[in-house]
């Protein structure tokens, strides 16, 4: 499967889910602002699982992401933006060697990078970014792949 149809089925659940739970339970307000980020969410981490191939839009992304921030930070001589920037790096390479549909294609690999977002936007987050990731395995037809 491609990248369209990665994101297709990402914003299609994402979607359904914010919608649901902006009418039951009150959460995610509507804004630009928010709009935003959330559709950031739902692009990264339903292409997410696609960092262990090479060639993926996803891992093309990270390591541009990456070598950019370490031109910056040292342009800024920012030592967050390096190490950011150096770790994005080194986690795109080890998902790499692990292997296509390996541990970065599981459930609880989604449940680990979802987890953070929790502390940094709230659990509503959390809960979109692993929804998105899960709609990736769902559309490889991995419903249960656990690790």
């Amino acid at each position: 499967m491609n990248f369209v149809k990665y994101l297709l089925f990402g914003f299609l659940f994402g979607i359904l889910f914010i919608i649901i739970a902006h009418y039951l339970l009150k959460v995610f307000p509507i804004s630009i602002e928010q709009a935003i980020t959330l559709c950031s969410i739902i692009f990264v981490y339903s292409l997410l699982p696609d960092t262990d191939h090479r060639n993926s839009i996803i891992s093309f992304i990270f390591v541009g992401l990456g070598i950019l921030g370490l031109g910056i930070g040292y342009y800024l001589n920012n030592n967050l933006i390096n190490i950011s920037s150096f770790i994005l790096l080194v986690l795109t390479y080890i998902a790499w060697l692990v292997g296509h549909r390996q541990f970065v294609h599981s459930i609880l690999f989604g449940i680990l990078v979802s987890l953070p977002l929790i502390y940094f936007l709230g659990y509503e987050f959390a809960i979109l970014s692993f929804i998105a990731f899960y709609s990736h395995l769902f559309a490889d037809k991995e419903y249960f792949k656990l690790f």
